[in-house]
């Protein structure tokens, strides 16, 4: 009975030791065939054109780096920059995965979002709704955006309205699929960010769940140089100002 046992563990052991080459193998491949469909398939978006730079996937984590989407111009088929981030991780519950549900803390650095008014954008629009593939449970437990920015931009005016919030960086929880909470507004985000010299600051509660969202929001803002925003008063409302915040 002991020598079978020796025998039986042996061979265990050898299975391990010819096994181990091969798992290493593929924790070296995957982030590579990770990475070339997920160019590939943005490079086949109608309207859009995204690259991912670097692939990292490792027990339970994904990291991304260098993320970058562009819409088309229709026109001329120039690219300009829509969204892009310096670094995507995102951490999943392994538990949770393996009941079906996707649970995950995320962070995100350096994120940007560039709006561009006044040029024609994007693909074809489908008259066909969406289709949901099912429901599957999902909650961001915690979400951090680090030294983001948001922007601007509209091209028909002269001059040019630019309106850029920069040093943006978001504290989110809470934010699910799942009806687990008695709270009218289960999620909730805390915002801080420079705007023209100023500062913003915003507590916000959310409830995403409702066919209507739900919002309650404090916000605060400080030091703001009005000047600087004159392109927009100039634009769309026919006047300017001299001084004042």
């Amino acid at each position: 009975m002991g020598n079978q046992k020796k025998h039986s563990a042996k061979k265990w052991f050898r299975l391990l030791f010819l096994l181990l080459p091969v798992i290493s193998f593929l924790n070296f491949l995957l982030p590579w065939v990770a990475k070339y469909v997920a160019n590939w398939y943005m490079a086949k978006m109608k309207g859009y054109k995204g690259k991912i730079d670097q692939v990292k996937i490792g027990m339970g984590s994904i990291i991304l780096r260098g993320f970058e989407l562009d819409k088309m111009n229709r026109v001329n088929g120039e690219r300009p920059l829509f969204i892009s981030a310096e670094l995507i991780e995102i951490h999943f519950d392994l538990k949770s995965l393996w009941q079906g549900a996707i649970i995950c803390e995320a962070a995100i650095e350096a994120p940007s979002v560039r709006f561009v008014r006044g040029e024609e954008f994007g693909g074809e629009k489908s008259s066909s709704p969406v289709s949901s593939p099912g429901f599957i449970p999902f909650a961001i437990n915690r979400l951090e955006v680090l030294n983001g920015s948001l922007e601007y931009l509209d091209i028909k005016p002269s001059p040019v309205v630019e309106f850029r919030i920069g040093g943006i960086d978001i504290s989110c929880s809470g934010i699910t699929n799942i009806r687990n909470s008695q709270e009218i507004l289960p999620s909730k985000a805390e915002v801080e960010a420079k705007v023209m010299n100023g500062t913003l600051r915003a507590t916000v509660g959310m409830n995403l769940l409702e066919e209507e969202p739900e919002f309650d929001i404090n916000l605060e803002v400080k030091g703001i140089d009005l000047v600087l925003l004159n392109s927009f008063f100039n634009a769309y409302g026919h006047f300017t100002l001299k001084q004042g915040n």
